[in-house]
């Protein structure tokens, strides 16, 4: 050795015991002498102790011991923070040097990274999932359109068809609405027959387009006449059958005739949903 501190006792760490004779041949090479170590020794010196049943340690124990031990040496003045490398003997910081983050603004910047990159991978998500619907429908419309370009003859068919069956309908309408008869006159007849009193004959059954003019006339003096008409009239509204036809049985027209004897009449019924 000619620069540097002289060294005066020569220690090969990381040794396997099998291997621990080169340490004193690599010594003497050098001119030096091999670091005597009891391990077992040197153990309660330094606050280390084995568990019981273990074997005893040789010298290559020495370089992993020492991250342990409590070596003797200048104590810091106050407690080491989390972040400040640890001064003991025997041990190698590989840590950077310099000023460094703290645990806490690493933890909340990875946080923070990891919550973007998950927003943004959800928006690119969202975003490739609306490119596909956009797309989808895009050739469903372009699909449809086909289809109904391929069937508008077909349609304006069916529209002509439709126009004229319901001109066709309207016609049966109008044709069924001027022959249709809301009544029978056979059944008619013999319902004001089967209501009309002993002295009443009747003389005229005439039909206009919203009902039925009956005419007729009644054998009886005036007064009594009169009150015999308005109780028949009272009859006709509550006839089940006529009730059902007619919405409205009224007395029109009155006449004496010359003996003062009969009264000739006329009283008009109205179908039911007949226009006034």
């Amino acid at each position: 050795m000619t620069t540097g501190p002289p060294v005066g006792e020569l220690y090969c760490a990381y040794l396997p015991a099998a291997l621990s004779w080169i340490a004193e041949h690599l010594a003497q090479v050098v001119g030096r002498t091999a670091l005597a170590f009891d391990c077992a020794a040197w153990m309660p010196m330094v606050n280390l102790q084995l568990a019981d049943g273990q074997p005893a340690l040789g010298r290559h124990w020495l370089s992993a011991l020492s991250l342990i031990a409590d070596l003797p040496g200048p104590k810091p003045a106050k407690a080491p923070r989390e972040n400040d490398p640890y001064q003991g003997p025997w041990h190698l910081d590989c840590r950077i040097t310099g000023t460094l983050p703290s645990n806490n603004l690493v933890r909340s910047r990875f946080m923070a990274n990891a919550v973007a990159g998950t927003m943004a991978v959800g928006a690119l998500m969202i975003a490739c999932w609306q490119l596909y619907i956009d797309n989808s429908l895009r050739s469903e419309i372009s699909y449809w359109n086909q289809r109904i370009q391929d069937n508008q003859q077909q349609a304006g068919e069916l529209k002509a068809l439709t126009r004229t069956l319901d001109e066709q309908t309207a016609r049966l309408d109008q044709a069924y609405g001027l022959v249709a008869s809301p009544y029978r006159l056979t059944e008619l007849v013999m319902a004001y027959g089967r209501t009309r009193p002993e002295r009443m004959s009747i003389q005229s059954l005439n039909g206009f387009a919203g009902g039925v003019v009956l005419r007729g006339t009644l054998h009886a003096p005036s007064e009594l006449a009169t009150q015999q008409l308005r109780a028949y009239v009272e009859t006709l509204r509550r006839d089940p059958e006529l009730g059902a036809l007619f919405s409205t049985v009224a007395l029109t027209s009155l006449e004496r005739t010359e003996d003062d004897n009969s009264l000739h009449f006329e009283v008009a019924c109205k179908f039911k949903g007949a226009q006034p």
